[in-house]
């Protein structure tokens, strides 16, 4: 027969073995919530302890209070005693009911406590909790959409023999006809719309224009506000100007860097360009910030250093976060494909 013990041990492996599984399968909110509750009272009080100012008359005025609180329930009990039991008022049950009526007092403090800030945690302006969740279900979602970009361009180079969609088509005057986007849309389950589109005339002509105020969920990064770009529907993602920006098209072969080691596609959140814009490019070499000519993403406001960063889909169809520490050089290295710099291991 199983004992009590051995029951709670059972329970403990259990839970520890469900948190591994949930920690492989990349889904990390849960641990961070269980350390809030569990370990992030210590940290709270790291920070709110320097700040706190004792004040010395009201460490007296409070003493003297229940000073005279214990005193007076001690001389009301000992009338009381005597009146009706002839026998004297202990004065170690005085400190006992007093310590009663104190704890009584400090766990009600606590639960009122407790209940503002669970309220606050998942309903206030700057909900902790419900943010945290919020913010890995809107990764994931970003991730889901990189990987269908990247399933659509890889979809369309197998019918291009490898080439790359080019990062923006130009006439021969230069002026700006389609987006990398755009040429991908067959492959991301519009037909219908791509068929719609002339890629001979500008994606603002007023014979077609009107395409390109269409909303498409695969170019909007979930937690992003969804602002028209001059009347234009928003992409909250952008090519890699060191790979797609070319006059002539790369092709898979020609990433020599290898495709597992390049960044294709990254998130935006400052100054997105239209999904039909034919410059939607940007440089990552130029650091992870909010700017209008970097990646960014909701991530780097976070709080939270673990997933401050950009997710960026790779060549290989893969999406990653890239912290926004990363090195400089590192990330100067996985924007070319070609430049047969040496990736590091660690990375």
């Amino acid at each position: 027969m199983t004992s009590p013990q051995n029951k709670v041990l059972h329970y403990v492996i259990y839970g520890m073995l469900g948190l591994l599984l949930l920690a492989c399968a990349g889904v990390t909110f849960v641990h961070m919530t269980l350390f809030r509750l569990v370990i992030g009272w210590i940290f709270f009080a790291r920070d709110v302890f320097p700040q706190v100012q004792v004040s010395i008359p009201g460490v007296l005025t409070a003493g003297f209070c229940l000073a005279m609180f214990i005193a007076g329930l001690h001389l009301i009990c000992q009338r009381v005693s005597i009146r009706y039991s002839q026998s004297k008022w202990p004065l170690r049950w005085t400190f006992s009911i007093s310590g009663i009526v104190i704890l009584m007092f400090v766990a009600g403090t606590s639960a009122v406590a407790i209940l503002h800030q669970g309220t606050w945690l998942f309903g206030g302006d700057a909900p902790i909790l419900r943010n945290s969740f919020r913010e890995y279900f809107d990764a994931n979602e970003s991730k889901k959409h990189l990987k269908q970009m990247g399933l659509a361009i890889h979809n369309r180079a197998e019918q291009a023999d490898g080439q790359l969609p080019q990062g923006g088509l130009f006439d021969q005057d230069g002026r700006g006809l389609h987006s990398w986007e755009t040429q991908i849309l067959p492959f991301l389950d519009q037909p219908d719309l791509a068929a719609k589109i002339d890629l001979k005339i500008p994606w603002t002509d007023a014979a077609q224009s009107e395409l390109f105020r269409k909303e498409l969920p695969v170019f909007l990064r979930p937690g992003v506000k969804v602002e028209p770009v001059d009347g234009f529907a928003p992409s909250h993602y952008a090519i890699n100007s060191h790979l797609m920006s070319l006059e002539k098209p790369l092709r898979l072969q020609d990433v020599k860097d290898g495709l597992s080691n390049t960044l294709f596609i990254g998130e935006v959140d400052t100054n997105p360009r239209a999904w039909g814009d034919p410059v939607n490019w940007r440089d990552p070499s130029l650091g992870l910030r909010p700017s209008p000519l970097t990646f960014s993403s909701p991530d780097l406001h976070s709080m939270k250093s673990y997933s401050a960063g950009v997710l960026f889909l790779l060549g290989n169809g893969s999406a990653h976060r890239i912290s926004k520490d990363i090195d400089p050089a590192v990330l100067k290295v996985l924007s070319t494909p070609n430049g047969g710099e040496q990736i590091p291991a660690e990375f």
